[in-house]
């Protein structure tokens, strides 16, 4: 949906009969799910005589953090293991003037492990992919995380947002090639890129129906 409309909010209310129509029209063959959530936002104003103060108001809010908000998504959805997992993990430490010292610590966003496997989740905001994709920098440090990790078997994932009814599905992966060559060191280090819908995951968090997800679902959905 690509409008603009200079209408006041007096003249919808005076013509909202018409205005209706048009909406519902426009909801008739209209399946982008974004685009239908605002057209029923703008219905329900009209229809039930919602309005910006009162009892019926409504609510719109924003957010220019919009990659905090979706860490928590993923990592509510996911069910983040991360406090059960990083003790496991090795830290950078300093070594100067015969002293070791820390300073930083590696923060992956999520972690999940069963038994002996662990997956290692970073929460992307980047969309659309693969027009938006994350630097160098965010894969190496991917990199860097599967292998100060003791676990026996290490899947990597970037998880991006997109658009679609379809919950969650893989669209392939970042390693390192020479050429179109793919290095044989990176090959079992891959990282996949997860899409997971943004409208429906919100929905199964607010409805609880996400605590069924299994972990396990993620070495299915990889494209070998």
């Amino acid at each position: 949906m690509n409008c603009e409309s200079r209408l006041s909010i007096d003249e919808l209310i005076k013509n909202k009969i018409r205005y209706c129509n048009r909406i519902k029209n426009e909801l008739s063959h209209t399946y982008n799910s974004e685009d239908i959530f605002i057209l029923n936002l703008i219905l329900d104003y009209l229809e039930l005589n919602y309005s910006y103060s009162g009892k019926n108001e409504i609510k719109l809010f924003g957010t220019t953090s919009f990659h905090v908000i979706w860490e928590f998504i993923c990592s509510t959805f996911f069910k983040n293991e991360y406090s059960q997992v990083i003790d496991n993990f090795a830290h950078p430490k300093w070594y100067i003037e015969n002293t070791y010292f820390e300073k930083n610590k590696f923060i992956p966003d999520i972690l999940l492990h069963s038994n002996e496997n662990l997956f290692i989740l970073d929460a992307k905001y980047y969309y659309p992919i693969p027009d938006k994709v994350c630097g160098a920098s965010d894969i190496a440090k991917q990199f860097i995380y599967a292998q100060v990790s003791p676990y026996k078997k290490i899947m990597n994932f970037f998880i991006f947002p997109f658009d679609d009814d379809k919950l969650i599905e893989c669209s392939g992966y970042v390693s390192v090639f020479k050429d179109k060559n793919e290095l044989p060191h990176f090959q079992a280090q891959r990282i996949h890129t997860i899409k997971l819908s943004l409208f429906p995951v919100i929905e199964k968090i607010i409805n609880k129906e996400h605590e069924s997800w299994d972990k396990n679902n993620l070495s299915q959905l990889v494209v070998q």
